[in-house]
């Protein structure tokens, strides 16, 4: 018979995090951020996500990207629209 290891998913607001035993002694702990960011398909993009090994799903004409890169490319998205509206010299004052 099979020996049984145990694991455990701690469904947090911000985090999902899992623990589950090696058979070894050791606990193997991940954590991902409860997240996601909705983008319509593209497949320049879907390629890059590619290759930054990034976690996303794509469903038909969407791409879902998950968990620290969601959280991440919304973070980046938010500065480079911060940086575009606080152009304060762009007109040459």
């Amino acid at each position: 018979m099979a020996e049984i290891y145990g694991s455990s998913v701690d469904l947090g607001t911000m985090h999902i995090v899992t623990a589950r035993d090696d058979g070894k002694g050791n606990i193997i702990y991940n954590t991902m951020r409860d997240c996601y960011r909705e983008l319509p398909y593209d497949p320049e993009f879907e390629d890059t996500l590619k290759n930054q090994h990034s976690h996303y799903v794509r469903d038909d004409q969407r791409l879902y990207v998950l968990g620290n890169d969601a959280y991440l490319q919304a973070g980046m998205a938010e500065f480079a629209a911060d940086i575009k509206g606080k152009r304060k010299f762009s007109r040459g004052r």
